[in-house]
């Protein structure tokens, strides 16, 4: 029992660890698609549906990764449009990165 609790922990370790170098968008696709395979194999079933469902997942990935994009490229924008509006450093220091 407790060396099944080890290999456990160690596989847990090592695939928490694998994200950690990658990209914001490579952890967006490959959650999805993860998620997508589980949820076709269970939904409708065998390879097929686990391969549909890693597509369709990889695919919402990487859709959810362009909104976040977006939405933090126009919030970067409002900042500096707000630091030259009110033309002061002191904002502009505490608000724009």
């Amino acid at each position: 029992m407790r060396s099944l609790v080890l290999t456990a922990l160690a596989a847990a370790s090592l695939a928490l660890g694998g994200c950690a170098g990658m990209s914001n968008h490579d952890q967006r696709v490959l959650s999805g698609a993860a998620i997508g395979g589980v949820v076709g194999h269970a939904v409708l079933g065998g390879t097929g549906g686990a391969v549909a469902g890693a597509v369709v997942g990889g695919v919402v990935g990487d859709s959810v990764d362009r909104d976040a994009r977006d939405r933090e490229q126009r919030d970067r924008d409002y900042r500096y449009n707000d630091c030259r509006r009110y033309n002061s450093e002191d904002f502009c220091r505490r608000n724009v990165r």
